[in-house]
């Protein structure tokens, strides 16, 4: 976040460790108030965000996770609601 707006970060050569367990990015989106709908997928007031899988996530030494290139959509509520009784529909391609 920046000045309390999300900020989409494609690529973060700065930041040195290795790709995070889902466990490590489902711990970080649950405590940040998301819901988690699928693997790697997440819900939260509007936004789904998803493709947060392990080589979308780095868990530096610090232990910080840093999500970098996850797919954000902004959906209505009526979609988060068959998302929810339809998972495997967030990763078809």
């Amino acid at each position: 976040m920046k000045n309390g707006r999300p900020v989409i970060v494609t690529s973060q050569p700065a930041i040195a460790g290795q790709f995070a367990p889902p466990h490590l990015v489902d711990e970080l989106m649950v405590s940040d108030g998301y819901e988690r709908l699928a693997a790697g997928a997440y819900y939260r007031e509007g936004f789904l965000i998803f493709d947060l899988v392990p080589r979308n996530a780095i868990a530096a030494a610090d232990g910080i996770v840093y999500p970098v290139d996850p797919v954000v959509q902004r959906i209505q509520p009526d979609f988060a609601d068959f998302l929810r009784e339809n998972p495997d529909r967030i990763h078809n391609r």
